[in-house]
């Protein structure tokens, strides 16, 4: 995410080109279970004692989390990102459910 990226709109055939500025991970546990709620901000892990370290790459735009019990969580992605064509900032955010189960 750091420096540009170019993509193709398909329909119109335009390019615009973004940098991405930060980008942050919030996983927030399922009710009455024993897993925390964890922030991952731009190349920051989340460190909490007793628990697994969770890790983000700004760059590659991934983090890596464990799942400490089952149940639903809630996993909230958002992107910082300025339009290099005309200096826009945006802000995007995705809610997802990921759900922990045994195997």
């Amino acid at each position: 995410m750091n420096g540009r990226t170019t993509k193709s709109t398909p329909n119109s055939g335009s390019i615009f080109f973004g940098e991405g500025h930060h980008i942050i991970w919030n996983k927030k546990p399922p009710t009455g279970s024993t897993a925390i709620e964890r922030v991952c901000i731009d190349n920051e892990g989340d460190f909490a004692q007793g628990k697994t370290p969770h890790f983000s790459d700004l760059t590659g735009r991934v983090c890596i989390m464990s799942f400490c019990s089952f149940g639903e969580y809630d996993l909230q992605v958002s992107v910082v990102w300025r339009d290099t064509s005309n200096n826009d900032k945006h802000l995007e955010t995705k809610n997802l459910k990921i759900t922990s189960r045994p195997k």
